[in-house]
């Protein structure tokens, strides 16, 4: 069974940070999908002054996937009250684009969330 949910102890997620080069801070945080053990993709945000800022996510190949993790992580933006999203460092535009996540503010669209089905799938 696959599950989707932040690390609960930081220290955890510091090694998928330093896998990536990026700069862990207090305001870090990590999503695991997980089977099991194994680790099957993640990304890595920061939330700071209101806003969410996803700066990596894996796997890119598998936008299905992809897709739930991003859905996982806006989730906890939107359950923390968070409004505004954005990406950064190794987080891809293009990616988001494809899933129909990128609002015309170039931010992304938490409010996505609530809109029936994945995007992956459509064509």
């Amino acid at each position: 069974m696959i599950t989707l949910k932040t690390v609960e102890n930081n220290n955890a997620a510091i090694p998928f940070f330093e896998k990536e080069k990026i700069e862990f801070s207090p305001f870090s945080d990590c999503l695991l999908a997980k089977d099991g053990d194994e680790v099957l993709g993640y990304c890595l945000f920061d939330i700071k002054d209101g806003e969410m800022n996803i700066r990596a996510i894996e796997p890119q190949n598998d936008l299905m996937l992809l897709d739930g993790i991003l859905r996982s992580t806006l989730h906890v933006a939107s359950s923390r009250d968070i409004k505004s999203a954005i990406w950064s460092d190794k987080a891809p535009e293009k990616i988001f684009r494809t899933l129909g996540f990128v609002a015309d503010d170039n931010k992304l669209n938490i409010n996505k969330l609530y809109e029936s089905g994945c995007s992956c799938c459509k064509k």
